[in-house]
């Protein structure tokens, strides 16, 4: 019986479908690339910053993404929102026009990229939460305080 479990245990762990895909403080890590979280700011409402909007606060994410083997070009924006949901006070953020140019880079390469997001308030903490694109399941998620920031 006790062989039997474990050869069951064996074969359930070397079948997960998420072999090689994380979300551990600021990195996420799938088969074509890695995310790293450089940084988050809280952008005030009506700010001269980039991200800026007149009537919201928003927070802004900033990462670099690592060309694991995704070919010879990878949008950072994109990649960034094929992965990942904001959440504040169980509701999905907005987000906002972020840097989405075609970055093109060969495999190896690191490139720099932001998104915002509208926040709906300036006390709630937000939640990333990291999903393959063809599962609804999370494989990861981090919290992010925005008091103090």
């Amino acid at each position: 019986m006790r062989k039997l479990l474990c050869l069951l245990l064996v074969f359930v762990v070397g079948c997960s479908d998420n072999k090689g895909v994380y979300f551990n403080k600021n990195n996420i890590v799938v088969p074509d690339f890695e995310i790293t979280i450089t940084d988050y700011r809280i952008v005030p409402a009506g700010s001269d910053d980039t991200f800026a909007r007149s009537d919201k606060a928003v927070i802004v994410f900033e990462f670099d993404i690592y060309n694991k083997n995704a070919g010879d070009c990878i949008d950072a924006g994109k990649s960034w929102k094929s992965l990942i949901k904001v959440f504040q006070d169980d509701v999905e953020l907005v987000d906002l026009d972020s840097f989405e140019t075609m970055i093109c880079m060969s495999k190896g390469g690191t490139k720099w990229g932001a998104v915002p997001y509208e926040l709906n308030n300036l006390e709630s903490p937000v939640i990333i939460k990291a999903s393959l694109p063809d599962k609804s399941d999370p494989f990861g998620e981090q919290e992010f305080v925005l008091s103090g920031k």
